[in-house]
């Protein structure tokens, strides 16, 4: 369960940083 929150945690950085 807590991999999954790291993951998207991670996902919304890159779509911040992308973005």
């Amino acid at each position: 369960m807590l991999l999954l929150l790291r993951i998207a945690s991670l996902r919304t950085a890159n779509l911040m940083g992308r973005r």
